[in-house]
Order: C-alpha cells, then sequence, then structure tokens
C-alpha cells in the first residue's frame, strides 16, 4: 500500500501538509558559470580589465584568465617602458639645449671678432686704392703738362705736333686710372695708339701701342718717357724735307675684323681692329674708301651717332648688329682758313688708268703749305717700289686735284680745269690735310 502510494507519487498522509525541504545548493563551479553566462559582456570584470570586448571563448577557465592577465600585463609594462625613455630622452635633449646656450655665445663672440678683422682688411685696402688712385692723378697731371712743355718747344722749333693729340691724352688719363702699370718711366705700354692720331701710313698703326723710334707714339711723347733724345725724331715729326712716298694701307689690314656698314649706296665693307673705337673706324672707311676730309664721317647705331671714343667690338660682322654709314660734306669755309692750310702734314694719292681711279693709295709725307706741286711730282718719279711704271721724268707726271669736286667721277671729268700747276704750293691750291690728289702719267 505504501510502496504502490510511493510508486504513484502521492505522498503519504503523515507528510502531507508539511514543508517540503529546500534544494539543495549548486556547487561553487556551476553556480560560477551561472553566474559568467548570466553576465553581459558590458558587465564582465574580465573584459574591463583586459580593455577588450568580452569574448566567453576567452573565459574557458581561471588558468587561461591569468595567462591573459600576465600578457596584457606585459604589454602595459612594455608602453610604460617606452613612455619611461620618452620621457628620458626629452630631459637629455632639454639638458642639452641648456648646454648649448653657453657654447652659441661664444660662437658668436668668435664670429664677431673676424668680421672686425675682416672690416679692418677692407678698410686698410681702400686706404691703398685711394693712394693709388692720388698717385696715378699726379702722374696723368705730370703726363698732360709734359706733353704741354714738348708741344712748347716744338712750337718754338717750328715743328708742328702730332695732330688729334686730345683723343690721345684722354685715352691716356683713362688708362692710368684703371692701372698703375699703364705708366712706366722708360716708356708707355697702353694697348692700341691708333686712336689717339696715328698716321695709317705707319706700319704699327693697328698693333699695340709702340715704344720704337719710328712709332707715332714716339713721336708723340716727350723725351722724358723716352730714351733717345729729341731731335733723333725729327724728321718722323714732320720736321721740313723731301716728300716721301708710302703705302697708304696698313700691313696688317687683312688680319683686322670685318665691318658691314649700311649706307646710302647699300652694304659696304671695311676691314679695322674690333678692339679700337669708332675714330679708328672712321678712319679705316676713309682709307680703304677713298673719304675725302672735305666730308663728314658719321657712325649710327639707330639713329645715335656714335661718339668717337666709343668701343666698335660689338659691331662686327660676328654680331648681328650694324652700323650706318652716314657721309655729308662739310662747309667750305671750314677749308678756307690759314690755319687749315697751315696744318698740312700728309696727302693721299690715288692713281689713276684710262681715267678710272684706282683702289690703290699712296701717302706723300712730310709736307707743309709751302711745298709745291713739282715736289710731288719728283717724289713720285723716285718711288719706283710702289709704282714700277711710273716716269723717270717728273714732267710728265700730273696730278689732278679740286676742293670743290671731291668724287673722282666729277674731278675726272674736267681734267683741264683741275690741272695742278708744278710751280704752285699746296696753299696756293687750297688743299688741306689728308686731302686726295689724283695721279695720272
Amino acid at each position: 500500500m505504501r510502496a504502490g502510494t510511493a510508486e504513484n507519487g502521492v505522498a503519504p498522509a503523515s507528510t502531507q501538509g508539511q514543508e517540503l525541504p529546500k534544494p539543495v545548493e549548486p556547487s561553487d563551479q556551476s553556480t560560477n558559470s551561472e553566474v559568467c553566462d548570466g553576465v553581459s559582456p558590458e558587465g564582465s570584470w574580465f573584459g574591463l580589465l583586459a580593455g577588450q570586448d568580452w569574448d566567453p571563448s576567452l573565459e574557458v577557465n581561471e588558468g587561461d584568465r591569468l595567462q591573459l592577465l600576465e600578457e596584457r600585463n606585459a604589454a602595459l609594462t612594455a608602453i610604460l617602458s617606452r613612455y619611461t625613455a620618452l620621457v628620458d630622452e626629452q630631459q637629455r635633449i632639454i639638458e642639452e639645449q641648456h648646454d648649448l646656450v653657453p657654447m652659441n655665445e661664444t660662437e658668436r663672440e668668435r664670429l664677431v671678432r673676424e668680421l672686425r678683422v675682416e672690416l679692418q682688411i677692407v678698410r686698410q685696402e681702400a686706404a691703398e686704392q685711394r693712394r693709388i688712385s692720388e698717385e696715378l692723378r699726379i702722374q696723368r697731371n705730370g703726363l698732360a703738362e709734359a706733353v704741354k712743355k714738348y708741344e712748347a718747344l716744338l712750337d718754338g722749333m717750328g715743328i708742328e705736333p702730332l695732330p688729334n693729340a686730345s683723343p690721345f691724352l684722354t685715352a691716356c688719363a683713362e688708362r692710368a686710372t684703371r692701372s698703375i702699370d699703364g705708366i712706366a718711366t722708360s716708356g708707355v705700354a697702353m694697348g692700341a695708339a691708333a686712336d689717339g692720331g696715328v698716321h695709317p701710313w705707319d706700319n704699327d698703326f693697328m698693333g699695340a701701342m709702340p715704344t720704337e723710334i719710328g712709332s707715332p707714339l714716339g713721336r708723340a711723347l716727350p723725351s722724358a718717357f723716352r730714351s733717345l733724345p729729341v731731335d733723333m725724331h725729327l724728321k718722323n715729326l714732320g720736321a721740313k724735307g723731301p716728300p716721301r712716298i708710302i703705302s697708304g694701307v696698313p700691313e696688317k689690314v687683312a688680319a683686322m675684323n670685318t665691318f658691314t656698314l649700311h649706307s646710302d649706296e647699300g652694304l659696304v665693307t671695311v676691314r679695322a681692329r674690333s678692339r679700337g673705337t669708332a675714330y679708328h673706324l672712321k678712319r679705316m672707311v676713309a682709307i680703304q674708301l677713298h673719304i675725302s676730309p672735305r666730308l663728314d664721317i658719321q657712325l649710327q647705331v639707330s639713329g645715335r651717332t656714335l661718339r668717337d671714343d666709343a668701343p666698335i667690338e660689338q659691331y662686327d660682322d660676328s654680331h648681328a648688329q650694324r652700323l650706318s654709314l652716314v657721309i655729308k660734306p662739310r662747309p667750305l669755309s671750314e677749308f678756307m682758313t690759314s690755319e687749315a692750310q697751315q696744318t698740312i702734314k700728309q696727302l693721299r694719292i690715288r692713281p689713276t688708268r684710262r681715267g678710272t681711279a684706282m683702289d690703290t693709295v699712296f701717302i706723300a709725307t712730310p709736307v707743309s703749305a709751302t711745298t709745291t706741286v713739282s715736289e710731288l711730282q719728283l717724289a713720285l718719279s723716285r718711288a719706283t717700289q710702289l709704282l714700277p711704271a711710273i716716269p723717270s721724268d717728273p714732267a710728265s707726271i700730273r696730278l689732278l686735284f679740286s676742293p670743290v669736286f671731291v668724287t673722282p667721277d666729277l674731278l675726272l671729268g674736267r681734267k683741264s680745269r683741275v690741272l695742278m700747276n708744278p710751280e704752285s704750293s699746296l696753299a696756293r691750291c687750297q688743299v688741306v690735310n689728308d686731302d686726295i690728289l689724283y695721279l695720272e702719267y
């Protein structure tokens, strides 16, 4: 009965109405598991400690949690060590900056001392340059004074000084200012002297400034700058004597630079020294193109006339820019004065053949206003080396000249009117310095 009741699940009568015993508490493991299973990922103390989202797979057992904690502690320790190292490095840099402050002050003091020394050197050099400039000025003034005394001596002896000396003196002064080596007591060697009134027949006309006996510079400088006495050079200075016939073209003209000039008649080509000046180029134009001194030669660039001392290097044929050649007649009144006739020193003589002027030219020098046409005829008859076919009889030589008709086409068409009288002087024929006479034989 009892057994059946028990088997049927009905409590005995003795137990009815009594309190049933409490169920047994779960074990620690089940309690922990249930607690962990009931805690959300946000509330997991392990997730909060690890600083990451909660992952149930990581909380299998206590051993895994301890291992993970050790790894996280090691990572935190490494980060802390790195931070400590950075702090130490920053502290070291700060200390080095403090150490550099006195070092920079020492460097500044050294630089200041060096700058003061350099400034003192510059001041000394400037003072030396001023001293040299003053010496050059004194030497330049002494040179000009010596030239004046020399010209006065020549005037007293009745000898004309070298023409166009002013450009020469100006060039000397400029070069002396630039270099103390430009002036020496035994001579002067300062580049080319062609722009200082040097005659075109001189062999040194285009070369470096010479100091020999027969050089133009030797004829222009006072004896204080020469080792030879003045009276040894009177012939070259233009003293009285029979005329000589020499070549009118410089020997070195073939080696000179080429200049192509624009003119009213088209392009013309002349040779000149590229390191010369406009005065030199105009002189070469007059020689090679047979331009009369009664015509004014001008060199222009972009409508602007070049000064005589202007450089011409940038206008030769190796450069694109070209000069314009402008030739205008000069007033006859400039050549009618006695002063113009008294300054005759040379004449150009141009041979003709069958009524046509030849391209060659010769120079007759020394001449003066009192030189007669017959003296020129005699000198020409003796110039057999330059003129092999010249007659030996001076009377067979005829010279043609006109102060009005300065071109050969006009002059040679009036032979009867322009024939020079052998007995006439150059002054009577109204000849001026560097005029062109035409030779017929």
